[in-house]
């Protein structure tokens, strides 16, 4: 059990001068005892005064969730090194988080064991893909993929806010009410603040270290059905982290992808390019209607993948654009193949819009196990696939003004045999700060293939799920 010395105060006597004896037995018995509001709001007030002389920080995390209000996060656990970098309101932490998830599919009920290492360092993030044997280097905004989301989801946000227990303590109608010694986590006996939204019929209860003020539970109810809760273990403070923690090594015969450029001689950066995932789906409009078609048989031409829902206002908007480039390629070896999924029961509305914008491509609906196998999670995503299988390019926002254009001039580029440099192949992306490949025609396999993904914290917009 960490010592309050650690944060460079002695131990808290909090429970101590304000219930006397009774309080000296709370420690040795952790018998919980009902207290005011005041005092509760008291004791959030010295955990955030705590968690500002943090700078370090070590524990093993688990999440266990309930209720569909909580998305695809069945279950998680984590190991968290974090340490804060800069002083005053311009500090921020470089972390790294390492584990594993269970996600659950919220239409079958289907389980899925899901590893992540996702590590930021300064203003980037590094993880892997396993799907697509790909380690990824992105500016920290551009980093949308599911290993990212759900790594995000097994920590304690109020360790790293710049106002810990805002919502609790910025006023708005909540009721406070206190547990001292209400609870054991590990060797730690923590006080349990609930905190009661009211209307909103959420409840939120922290439980908090009594000797270092610091939380090591955090409890979330949304009405009677739902519940998630974060519980920190093995918690270390302000101890050193090994520098190896912030060394992240790419696994034997995984490919590199970068869009941050580095400061040495970038003509030395090697990528490398994976194959692209198989597939066998029936052409349901447009060319070869009620034929299959696989990845196999298209060995020989360029392939654009093409992944987007009917209901998706973005997907829409880029049917012109896809029939362009359909129209663009016809008499060349290129096959525009169009899968729509999470169709949400509106199968039709996706074969209303390719209709609608005059396609003369395959359309493919019901394609969810293809985009999941390709990491797919935002609307509308393209991928461009060389003669000989490999995946060289990743679209995963539409912009009218650039969408079009990417994809095309990476089209070229695998026609031409621009991607055939092999192993020691140099593509590099230059990044403007804000996710957006500036230097370079396409971006490099399986670029930022995220978006909403299970688990997360954003509801929905033009990505599928709805998350946290």
């Amino acid at each position: 059990m960490l010592s309050g010395a650690i944060l460079g105060r002695p131990a808290r006597g909090f429970v101590l001068s304000l219930v006397g004896v009774v309080g000296s037995l709370v420690y040795s018995s952790a018998v919980a005892l009902s207290q005011d509001a005041g005092v509760a709001r008291d004791r959030l007030e010295e955990s955030r005064e705590a968690i500002s002389k943090v700078r370090t920080l070590q524990y093993k995390g688990s999440v266990t969730s309930a209720g569909p209000l909580f998305g695809t996060i069945a279950q998680l656990e984590s190991t968290v090194w974090a340490q804060r970098v800069g002083e005053g309101e311009a500090s921020d932490w470089d972390h790294r988080r390492i584990g594993k998830t269970v996600v659950r599919n919220p239409a079958t009920g289907d389980t899925e064991e899901l590893a992540f290492d996702v590590m930021r360092k300064g203003p980037n993030i590094t993880y892997t893909d396993h799907k697509l044997r790909t380690v990824y280097e992105r500016f920290h905004r551009a980093a949308r993929h599911p290993t990212v989301t759900v790594a995000q989801s097994g920590w304690i946000g109020e360790f790293f806010d710049r106002v810990p227990f805002e919502r609790e303590l910025g006023g708005g109608e909540v009721e406070l009410s206190i547990e001292i010694g209400g609870a054991i986590i590990g060797d730690t006996v923590c006080d349990v603040v609930t905190v009661n939204f009211g209307e909103q019929r959420q409840l939120i209860r922290w439980s908090i270290g009594q000797e270092d003020d610091l939380p090591r539970r955090r409890e979330v109810r949304l009405g009677l059905d739902n519940m998630q809760t974060f519980t920190i273990t093995e918690m270390l403070v302000n101890t050193a982290i090994p520098e190896s923690v912030f060394e992240y090594e790419r696994p034997s015969g995984y490919a590199f992808n970068t869009t941050v450029r580095p400061a040495r001689d970038p003509g030395r950066q090697v990528a490398s390019y994976p194959s692209a995932k198989g597939f066998e789906v029936t052409i349901v409009e447009g060319p070869g209607k009620g034929e299959t078609v696989s990845l196999e048989s298209l060995s020989g031409r360029v392939v654009v993948l093409d992944f987007w829902a009917g209901w998706s206002g973005a997907s829409r908007d880029s049917r012109a654009d896809i029939q362009a480039i359909a129209k663009t390629f016809a008499d060349e070896p290129v096959t525009v193949l169009s899968m729509t999924w999470r169709e949400r029961g509106r199968v039709q509305a996706g074969i209303d819009a390719w209709k609608e914008s005059g396609g003369t491509y395959p359309l493919v609906t019901g394609a969810d196990a293809v985009a999941m196998d390709y990491a797919v999670s935002s609307f509308p995503t393209v991928f461009v696939v060389t003669k000989d299988g490999k995946l060289v390019f990743t679209l995963n926002e539409y912009n009218a003004e650039t969408f079009r254009s990417s994809i095309e001039e990476a089209v070229r580029k695998a026609l031409t045999g621009g991607f055939d440099g092999g192993p020691e192949a140099t593509t590099i992306m230059e990044s403007d700060g804000q996710g957006t490949v500036t230097n370079q025609p396409g971006n490099q396999p399986g670029n930022q293939p995220g978006g909403n993904q299970p688990g997360g914290n954003q509801p929905g917009g033009n990505r599928p799920g709805g998350g946290n």
